[in-house]
């Protein structure tokens, strides 16, 4: 994860791109999403290589003042323009829409 999260033009729309050093906070404040929330951002993996290209999945977000679901993802940049984005997307709306209360 961290040669996606620290890549500056991959988290062009954060703040700041983070240190090599946040990745596993990163990691772990996703698996505490996962046990709080029930969902999170989960490890895009290649299948043919079992890599992890990235991470997609639901988070909360708080928006005028109510937490709504959101889908959002990151994955490295050689990966970019194949789809994966897009697979991975889908693939957690339809995971939403059959366990979530309240669905996109």
């Amino acid at each position: 994860m961290a040669r996606i999260i620290c890549d500056p033009q991959t988290m062009r729309f954060y703040p700041v791109p983070f240190q090599r050093s946040d990745a596993d906070q990163w990691i772990e404040r996703n698996q505490r999403r996962d046990e709080t929330d029930g969902h999170g951002l989960w490890a895009v993996i290649l299948r043919k290589t079992g890599d992890v290209i990235g991470d997609c999945g639901i988070t909360l977000q708080e928006v005028e003042g109510e937490r709504l679901r959101e889908i959002g993802y990151h994955l490295r940049r050689d990966r970019w323009g194949c789809g994966f984005a897009t697979e991975a997307a889908r693939a957690c709306r339809d995971w939403a829409s059959s366990n979530c209360s309240r669905s996109f």
